[in-house]
């Protein structure tokens, strides 16, 4: 699967859909989209992981940078339907210990 990122913001809140692997090639592309979507219209930012066949450290630096900055403003950071591969990735590290994480996005809708 080919990468790319999918936005939309609706009702003061912004999701953000990377597709297919999320690494040290495309982080930065990732990262410069959330910079983009991050005005103050985005509100609360949820990564919507459901397409995302994989991640690395260079990504799980650009969610830790986003969940703090957003936090400092009293914004919500999320990521929400990670895959296996992705959930590990999340649990090795204890971040997902730290960052909200929702099993489907009516559930993120609803918090």
């Amino acid at each position: 699967m080919a990468f790319a990122i999918e936005t939309r913001t609706s009702n003061g809140r912004t999701v953000i859909r990377p597709c297919g692997e999320v690494d040290a090639r495309n982080a930065a592309g990732l990262a410069e989209r959330m910079r983009i979507c991050m005005g103050p219209e985005a509100g609360d930012i949820l990564v919507d992981l459901s397409r995302t066949a994989s991640i690395d450290s260079h990504t799980l630096g650009v969610f830790v940078y986003w969940w703090k900055a957003l936090k400092e403003e009293g914004r919500e950071f999320s990521l929400v339907c990670p895959g296996k591969a992705v959930t590990e990735k999340l649990h090795r590290t204890g971040l997902d210990q730290v960052l909200r994480i929702h099993d489907d996005i009516d559930a993120w809708g609803q918090a």
